[in-house]
């Protein structure tokens, strides 16, 4: 049976082009960049916005205000993708919130200008005669940045903040509630959490709060639900992704949340979506969206959730909004179906390794996959059919895994990056394009080469803070490995990493560096003397992590009497006095435990490398890093313990 073969090339054009070739000898060439992804641009808004308000009502989606964009008010009409001018809101907000009853919109609180304080004034504006109306009774508090939803006729109006001269103030945790019948507010049970820059939306009646800020400005991934019935709020599973000015709308009882930020530098905005099923409480993670927006407003027509402007970067909301609008297909959103989505692993040799691609999912029934392997520069290097057939380390055939093998046959060593595709089966129609998610190397591997206490730390007692600088060697034979980063772990109660990440930058193949700053380590004053204590530490370049290892560190081990004990005679150091590199000889055939110390004549403890079972007959370590002087050195093996005063020369 001839099998399809597709082959996906990038270009400098913003257009992508699928190449499928049959081996009949058929080769259809077709434009996809529309094809791979379940989100369209559409015409934009007539002006950029960020921090604004849209209504759908009946078949037209209103948007409202928004910083930089005063009072203005326009009609999109998706069945037509153009754009009308609406009569001005009366009073200008940013920040405010909106909500539809009975075809009329409510628009509730907001701000003027940062640092000025939030407002309770209500309006009304009726589409249908494109009036505004500002005789409604205010709201009870002062809000910005809150949400509303309704309920059986009611707008829930729920947290926010006052704002003021601190601009982050008053953060709200009260709900109130407006009947429009009667025009008039009642209170209703506070929700657990204070925030503002969050979103709420009805799933069967119930008020689901999601994400938002802290007054403190910490980015959250809390879920609360309200229940209108019994006035009580409950916990349920959080966000995958903590953040902020996000969006949120629901489709078929599902709720979609779509993009945000938070207000450290990386990243400052996101473009991720996940999908929030309150039926049992579930995350899945939907197709990113085109680009990473925070502050934009979406509604929802006929099935598929618009994206209206927004900005960059949720930390500085004095940017300007974009005038884009995206268009969200759910029927082409077949993200939610991958269950499993895997490399069986991350590093492999240049040349002669190889890697195993493995996908699940939920409902494989008229879809077939194809992994598509480029290079970090995205050239691609072939693509490959991923099958149900017991036979490419997929498990048995029929269980809704599928995978195969992709043989490494180039010998230059570099980072490599597998893409996705699902097409319906015998179409060549890209449904849903995964990009970027999976990565693989055949740099290195990177090695931990040992640890360097700082210059105020000594042996590690109970009790103790140390800091230290791990080593790393890159074993590639050519290429460099770069944009390092590591990240320390420990399972062991008795010990905190309390600073974990370091980067390390660049490392040349064959050569060691150190980490740019000191890892921070807690010691519990409880820890036993002669604790061995393990860390495991993971090892990414330019963010994908693709090599791991472990070291220990013994606390409170005894420190050498300064001067020369020697038990056994299988170990042997040279050379002695040394000038660059000391080499440690175990003897033939060693391969075993083994602590390897070195430390100045007070006894401060100046390199240590522990690791179990993976010494072998010799042993190098780079001394550069030392001065000219005395040293000591201190070997220890499930055999012997040696203790040899070393001198450093220039």
């Amino acid at each position: 049976m001839k099998q399809l073969h597709c082959l996906i090339q990038k270009k400098s054009t913003p257009f992508l082009f699928l190449l499928i070739v049959y081996l009949t000898g058929v080769v259809i060439v077709q434009d996809v960049h529309a094809q791979h992804t379940p989100w369209t641009q559409k015409a934009d808004m007539p002006e950029g916005r960020h921090s604004h308000v849209t209504i759908t009502v009946d078949s037209l989606i209103y948007v409202i205000a928004g910083r930089y964009t005063d009072t203005l008010v326009s009609a999109y009409d998706p069945a037509s993708d153009t754009w009308t001018s609406k009569s001005m809101e009366p009073i200008f907000r940013q920040l405010q919130s909106g909500a539809v009853v009975n075809g009329k919109i409510y628009m509730t609180g907001g701000i003027p200008w940062a640092f000025i304080p939030a407002a309770t004034t209500v309006q009304v504006y009726d589409p249908v005669i494109d009036v505004w109306d500002t005789t409604i009774t205010s709201m009870l508090t002062p809000r910005a940045s809150h949400c509303t939803s309704v309920v059986d006729g009611k707008i829930y109006v729920i947290g926010g903040m006052t704002s003021g001269p601190s601009f982050w103030e008053g953060m709200r945790d009260t709900v109130e509630i407006y009947d429009p019948v009667t025009d008039s507010w009642s209170i209703g049970a506070s929700m657990p959490t204070e925030r503002a820059y969050f979103t709420t939306s009805v799933v069967d009646g119930k008020i689901y709060a999601i994400g938002g800020d802290l007054v403190t400005m910490e980015d959250i991934s809390t879920v609360e639900m309200y229940d209108p019935v019994t006035n009580t709020w409950t916990t349920k599973s959080p966000m995958p992704t903590a953040r902020a000015g996000h969006v949120a709308s629901v489709v078929d009882g599902i709720i979609y949340i779509i993009g945000g930020g938070t207000h450290s530098a990386s990243p400052p905005a996101f473009s991720t979506v996940e999908a929030y099923d309150p039926a049992t409480d579930t995350w899945t993670t939907m197709a990113d969206m085109p680009e990473k927006i925070a502050l934009a407003c979406a509604s929802k027509i006929d099935g598929n959730i618009y994206v209206f402007g927004g900005i960059s970067s949720f930390a500085d909301p004095h940017l300007h909004g974009l005038e884009t609008v995206y268009v969200y297909d759910l029927s082409k959103d077949l993200a939610g179906l991958l269950d499993q989505y895997q490399l069986d692993k991350t590093y492999t040799e240049a040349g002669s390794g190889s890697v195993d691609i493995i996908v699940g999912l939920k409902d494989p029934d008229g879809l077939t996959l194809y992994a598509v392997v480029e290079t970090w520069d995205n050239v691609v290097i072939d693509s490959l059919p991923l099958l149900d057939d017991g036979g490419h380390n997929d498990g048995a055939a029929g269980d809704n895994f599928y995978a195969n093998t992709w043989p490494v046959s180039q010998e230059e060593e570099q980072q490599y990056l597998v893409n996705l595709h699902m097409t319906k089966t015998g179409e060549d129609t890209i449904l849903h394009w995964i990009e970027n998610k999976l990565s693989f190397t055949t740099v290195g591997p990177l090695v931990v080469g040992g640890y360097t206490l700082s210059d105020t730390d000594t042996e590690p007692n109970p009790g103790d803070r140390i800091r230290f600088k791990l080593s790393l060697t890159n074993e590639s034979t050519s290429a460099t490995a770069t944009n390092i980063k590591v990240k320390i772990t420990c399972s062991d109660p008795r010990v905190e990493v309390t600073s974990g990440d370091q980067y390390f930058q660049d490392i040349e193949a064959g050569s060691s560096k150190n980490s740019n700053s000191y890892f921070v380590v807690d010691i519990a004053e409880d820890c036993p003397t002669g604790a061995v204590i393990e860390f495991n530490v993971d090892i990414a370049s330019n963010g994908y992590s693709f090599w791991s290892d472990q070291f220990s560190i013994t606390v409170m081990e005894e420190v050498p009497e300064m001067e020369d004990v020697t038990f056994g005679s299988k170990i042997t150091v040279c050379p002695n006095p040394v000038k660059d590199e000391v080499t440690i000889e175990f003897g033939d055939n060693f391969s075993g435990n083994a602590d390897v110390v070195i430390c100045d004549l007070s006894g401060k403890i100046l390199f240590r490398d522990s690791r179990p079972e993976q010494f072998t007959d010799h042993y190098s370590i780079d001394l550069s890093f030392l001065r000219e002087g005395i040293y000591f050195i201190k070997i220890c093996t499930t055999d012997e313990v040696i203790i040899k005063q070393l001198v450093k020369v220039e």
